[in-house]
């Protein structure tokens, strides 16, 4: 017997709740406020989709037909639930398969996405106090903290080395992207770039737009030709990331 829930009638998307948790409004509510926020850096509106919730599921993700969302969250985890939603949302604006030899760099990006808009939603969180609960704001900078101080520094690369074409890395992650500890790495590095410039957001789905190409530097390059000369800047700083001599990442 279906005892799935479905709620319809909520701004930007419908909801089906697999898990049975006892406070479905619990994650539609905070899942209102960080599409906000993504909507806000993006400067586009969100596709509409479907959220569905089941602990069943292996793990989040977008489907390829961009029109719903998984998540796997208890209803009282609300730091996994923001965690999870930021990830899978900006994989939504992006709207469209990124080709293979960058989708490492997608699910990176996301990672960063996560890192970056817990922060936004740790602020309205306390001035607005979301669910009731303002003091829970708190939380959310540590969930964020606590993954920025995850170690990492035993990964035997630098991001310059994906850089290289021929390097054993860049044709690892060509043929694994969902490499979770490599992701949370590389994002660690670009976060700061991200927090400096947020305009950045806006230039993101055009990661979708781009070419096949053999190397990160030719990768890079169309998506500079793809995005407006005031990004030029803030782009140059995350190729350097992976292409500057000095650089000690």
């Amino acid at each position: 017997m279906n005892h799935d829930i479905t709620v319809t009638g909520i701004d930007g998307f419908s909801y089906i709740e697999k898990a049975y948790v006892p406070n479905v409004s619990n994650i539609i509510i905070i899942a209102e406020e960080v599409r906000k926020i993504v909507q806000h850096y993006f400067s586009a509106p969100m596709p509409y989709f479907t959220l569905v919730n089941s602990l069943r599921f292996d793990y989040p993700q977008t489907l390829n037909t961009y029109d719903q969302i998984h998540i796997c969250c208890m209803d009282t985890s609300w730091c996994q639930i923001a965690f999870q939603l930021s990830h899978e949302f900006c994989h939504l604006m992006i709207g469209k398969k990124v080709i293979s030899n960058m989708r490492w760099f997608e699910e990176s990006i996301a990672e960063v996405a996560s890192l970056f808009f817990m922060t936004q939603l740790s602020a309205v969180w306390k001035n607005i106090g979301i669910l009731g609960h303002p003091e829970y704001a708190d939380s959310i900078v540590q969930y964020v903290q606590q993954r920025l101080d995850t170690d990492t520094t035993h990964l035997s690369f630098s991001l310059v080395e994906i850089g290289n074409p021929s390097s054993a890395i860049w044709k690892y992650l060509k043929g694994e992207p969902y490499n979770r500890e490599i992701n949370k790495h590389i994002a660690k590095k670009l976060l700061p770039i991200f927090n400096a410039n947020p305009l950045l957001w806006k230039i993101i789905p055009e990661l979708g737009n781009l070419s096949p190409h053999d190397s990160l530097g030719e990768s890079f390059s169309e998506w500079k030709q793809l995005a407006d000369k005031q990004f030029h800047e803030s782009l140059q700083q995350i190729f350097d990331c992976f292409t500057a001599p000095n650089n000690t990442n």
